[in-house]
């Protein structure tokens, strides 16, 4: 998880870096961004040296209250996700990524932390299957971000692929629609065959169909 996850944040971690040497060098006018008064400017370079997560979860809730319209918006939700996900707080990951997507609806630290999590929730709720559903429609169409390396983008984006299908057909597992979880699962497959968890659930569901001629 943490080595996909660290792969799938490249870009977030490096649009942050860029914000923040960006105010150091006085707000240059191609990031149109800036913060409010030394008050903001303060809690931004609090937050980039804290390394304590439940620290910068303070830090970083105390800027959202006092700066709630920051430039630095959608930086900040992002660097929320990521101390959530180090503290294993999943429902405030998935409560910071759903803000960050009214935000940028493409944000793709966002798009990966609900797709990856969805299966894992413990929750099948419409509301869960619809949300995870859109985020991994989006995942899978997902462009290279501005800040991502050439060479890197391919496995990045097949990373990205395997996770979108796998939870695709983990959502038409839940909902019944089995035929459509097949064909998911198989995409996911033929992108990466040891998937064992993607494995057992194809079999699953090829047995729901009830087509004793398939169970082999």
């Amino acid at each position: 998880l943490m080595g996909i996850a660290t792969v799938a944040l490249i870009g977030a971690v490096t649009l942050v870096g860029q914000a923040r040497t960006a105010r150091a060098q006085g707000a240059p006018a191609q990031a149109q961004k800036k913060v409010k008064d030394q008050g903001e400017y303060d809690l931004f370079n609090g937050v980039t040296k804290e390394a304590d997560p439940a620290k910068k979860v303070a830090l970083l809730n105390t800027w959202k209250e006092k700066y709630p319209e920051s430039d630095y918006k959608l930086e900040r939700l992002v660097m929320l996700i990521q101390t959530y996900s180090a503290l294993q707080q999943w429902p405030n990951v998935i409560n910071a990524a759903k803000e960050a997507l009214t935000v940028d609806p493409k944000d793709i630290t966002s798009l990966y932390w609900i797709t990856f999590l969805t299966p894992n929730l413990g929750s099948a709720s419409a509301d869960v299957l619809a949300t995870g559903e859109k985020a991994a429609n989006s995942l899978l169409a997902a462009e290279k971000p501005a800040t991502a390396k050439d060479e890197d983008w391919p496995n990045v984006k097949k990373s990205f692929d395997i996770l979108g299908h796998k939870t695709r057909g983990w959502i038409a597992m839940q909902r019944k629609a089995n035929p459509a979880a097949e064909q998911e699962f198989i995409k996911g497959l033929k992108l990466d065959p040891n998937q064992a968890e993607v494995s057992y659930w194809l079999g699953g569901v090829i047995i729901a169909q009830q087509k004793a001629e398939r169970y082999s």
